[in-house]
């Protein structure tokens, strides 16, 4: 069972620790459909899951330990973020797959879903990857 924990103070946002496994990415799909339709932006739900999916499934398949940090934030009202934060040094490469290849297409999909992404180094090792997508915002 994971435990979710919102925020305490300051903006919007909840996380988690879960293990790094497949079957993590359809969990952490089901808590920030939760999340944003708590926060009245169900419009942004499948760009959001996709981002998410394809973050968790880097941290799965390039990552080391057992366990993998997941953000799901709200930093302004016309900005959400999603991140996964792992144990690795090892920074994420954006591939460039001719067309027969499988894989190597997961950091394309984040840039052509989220309106920014980058990777912050961790202090104690590791790194957070991170996505932020633009909410149009009604006067």
């Amino acid at each position: 069972m994971t435990i979710v924990q919102p925020r305490a103070r300051g903006h919007q946002g909840y996380n988690t620790t879960v293990p790094r496994q497949p079957q993590t990415a359809r969990e952490v799909r089901g808590l920030l459909r939760i999340a944003y339709a708590t926060w009245g932006l169900e419009d942004y739900t499948e760009s959001a899951q996709t981002v998410m999916s394809e973050l968790v499934a880097n941290a799965v398949r390039h990552a080391c330990g057992d366990w993998i940090r997941i953000v799901i934030e709200r930093p302004a009202q016309d900005k959400l973020l999603v991140a996964v934060a792992d144990k690795s040094d090892r920074l994420p490469e954006v591939k460039h797959p001719g067309e027969d290849e499988v894989s190597g297409r997961g950091l394309g999909m984040v840039a052509e879903f989220a309106d920014r992404w980058g990777v912050t180094e961790l202090a104690g090792g590791g790194k957070r990857v991170w996505a932020e997508i633009d909410v149009k915002v009604e006067s």
